[in-house]
């Protein structure tokens, strides 16, 4: 054959190229159908808590830095991978949200397998009788489920310094697949 080296060299070089993109399309498209779901959905919360201070003892809700959530809450509300909870209770975890949250991470609520650990918080609106706090962390748990972002939202409020009301909801927030090929 009078083929030249240098075309043989190249065809093997682009053979050979061919092969592991073949190799590395397949390797993704297995990889891509063994993944997990992400956590879709929202839940709404609601129980007593007592506002504290660093210590934590009880305060009022103008000066409390902390929440003390009696132990338990109720799902009011679910949709999504959470609308079997409804009904049911969520074990709740206390924690200081200023000056900084402390623990952090901290295991906010806890229901069916699912926990919500936040790892930011902002105080929105702060006052005697209201209180606005949110924050982000991840949402984990569930069979077949990947940790998933998702926000936190509690809202607080009393007629007066005995009783205290709270409602708080959470958000997963699934990431499109398709960011993370980037």
């Amino acid at each position: 054959n009078n083929i030249p080296a240098d075309y043989i060299t190249m065809l093997s070089t682009e053979n050979f190229f061919m092969k592991k993109s073949i190799l590395l399309g397949l390797a993704l498209l297995v990889s891509g159908t063994t993944q997990a779901a992400l956590i879709d959905g929202s839940l709404s919360l609601s129980g007593g808590f007592t506002p504290v201070d660093s210590t934590p003892l009880p305060t009022s809700l103008g000066t409390a830095t902390g929440i003390d959530f009696n132990g338990t809450a109720t799902v009011n509300q679910g949709t999504g991978d959470f609308s079997a909870s409804v009904g049911n209770t969520a074990t709740m975890t206390d924690f200081q949200f200023s000056p900084i949250l402390n623990p952090n991470p901290v295991s906010v609520w806890s229901v069916d397998g699912f926990t919500f650990s936040m790892d930011a918080v902002s105080v929105d609106f702060q006052n005697n009788t209201f209180l606005l706090l949110s924050g982000s962390g991840t949402v984990s748990g569930g069979v077949g489920f990947d940790d998933t972002p998702g926000t936190w939202v509690f809202s607080a409020q009393t007629a007066n310094q005995t009783t205290f009301s709270w409602s708080s909801s959470s958000t997963a927030v699934p990431v499109p697949a398709a960011v993370w090929l980037f």
